[in-house]
């Protein structure tokens, strides 16, 4: 198989043609090649499923591609502090039939149960991460996602796991079914594991399947697009909050001192 990318020179002359979103453009390293191809060999298939020729303004999906976007949760951090966010392979939107997918196409290179927090691209630490990302509140209180404040739309969410042997699906099922005896199963979104076969069979039955929008929430206010930004404002207010005490305790302090010394005057003048 051969494969090409664009040039950013390529790139500029195909923007406007084809409505290429932002990605980068230096050259595939050879062990994301074989990633990329299989990933798109999902896309070929749903764009094609309409027939020949192919018009990207009347598929029936939106394919969003992996460009390096990263999707914040906030306000969860990993050890050493650094934001957590979830970074998914692409994103397929399915407008009729009100579900937005989120892909993670698994190889086979990286463990499915983590043995150390290092190993922040094994199975289950994705799961984890896209739990915080569907599930977790953003602030007490509130019924407030992050991805609610993301998308702010009725789509439902699903995560996704591509697998590429039916023996890979049955390990990472177990170990799916696993973490969420441990840790809850979720009640806001799916998590499917599916061969490219059944991945094809699927979506392009979502193609087919129309079902009735729910009424859109209301968006909740984002405080920072990114958990970092949000600790640096708390700890400027905090920083605030403590010169404000301190002054107020100078204040108080010699208040007292103030008080003392009428005090001492009073006695020796008597």
């Amino acid at each position: 198989m051969r494969g090409w990318t664009l040039t950013a020179a390529g790139f500029v002359g195909a923007e406007d043609l084809i409505r290429l979103p932002p990605y980068p453009t230096e050259p595939v390293r050879p062990q994301f090649l074989e990633h990329m191809t299989w990933l798109n060999e999902l896309f070929v298939a749903l764009a094609s499923a309409g027939g020949v020729p192919l018009r990207r303004a009347a598929f029936p999906f939106r394919w969003v591609p992996d460009t390096g976007r990263w999707y914040a949760i906030r306000p969860r951090f990993d050890i050493g502090g650094k934001p957590r966010c979830v970074v998914p392979d692409a994103i397929v939107e399915f407008h009729g039939a009100q579900r937005r997918v989120f892909v993670e196409a698994e190889r086979g290179t990286h463990t499915i149960v983590p043995v150390s927090t290092a190993k922040t691209g094994a199975t289950i630490v994705k799961l984890d991460r896209y739990t915080g990302f569907f599930r977790d509140r953003t602030e007490f209180g509130s019924d407030a996602t992050s991805y609610a404040a993301e998308f702010g739309d009725t789509l439902s969410p699903e995560l996704v796991f591509l697998v590429h042997t039916d023996g890979r699906k049955g390990r990472v099922e177990k170990a799916i079914a696993e973490y969420h005896a441990k840790h809850g199963g979720p009640s806001t979104f799916e998590v499917r594991v599916w061969t490219m076969a059944e991945a094809k069979d699927q979506c392009l039955r979502y193609l087919r399947e129309r079902r009735e929008p729910a009424p859109v929430p209301a968006r909740p206010q984002t405080t920072s697009p990114c958990p970092l930004v949000a600790l640096q404002s708390m700890a400027s207010r905090c920083a605030s909050c403590a010169m404000r005490f301190a002054t107020f305790g100078k204040g108080w302090q010699n208040s007292r001192r103030a008080v003392r010394t009428r005090s001492h005057a009073r006695r020796w003048t008597r």
